[in-house]
């Protein structure tokens, strides 16, 4: 189990005026999660036993190194991350590992998938991300909608 600040999610909101309370909605930034480098200076596994939801905001993940932060799927069929951002967003991964995404059914992205969002990824890893089919893009893929 993970000691409860092992994440911090920085939520960068440009509008200061947004009312949760009465289901106003404002403008949002993008947001940084980042994973706890004293927790993470070692390595650690966050093993995933149900789909995440959909990143449907510009994020950023950043983790500690590579070799430290494994995000890994522990049981079911599911891909990792799914980046589905309104419009093209932006979505970045840094100093992560991921494994064991699983997509069946001709699926694309075991690892992550995202449909038109400019992703950026450094210093990651991809291992044991797996698509039935099996195809070339089992790991990462992006989709460009040009008809």
């Amino acid at each position: 189990m993970l000691a409860p600040r092992a994440l911090t999610s920085a939520n960068n909101n440009t509008d200061v005026n947004v009312d949760v309370t009465n289901n106003k909605s404002g403008t949002y930034g993008a947001d940084t999660i980042v994973f706890d480098a004293t927790l993470f200076g070692s390595a650690q596994t966050i093993t995933l036993n149900s789909l995440l939801p959909d990143i449907t905001g510009d994020t950023a993940f950043q983790g500690t190194t590579a070799a430290n932060v494994t995000i890994a799927r522990g049981a079911g069929s599911f891909r990792i991350f799914n980046s589905a951002v309104a419009g093209t967003g932006v979505v970045a991964f840094s100093n992560l590992t991921i494994t064991g995404g699983n997509v069946t059914a001709g699926g694309n992205g075991a690892g992550i998938f995202a449909s038109d969002d400019s992703v950026t990824v450094t210093k990651l890893r991809h291992c044991n991300n797996t698509t039935t089919p099996r195809r070339r893009d089992r790991r990462a893929y992006r989709r460009d909608h040009n008809p």
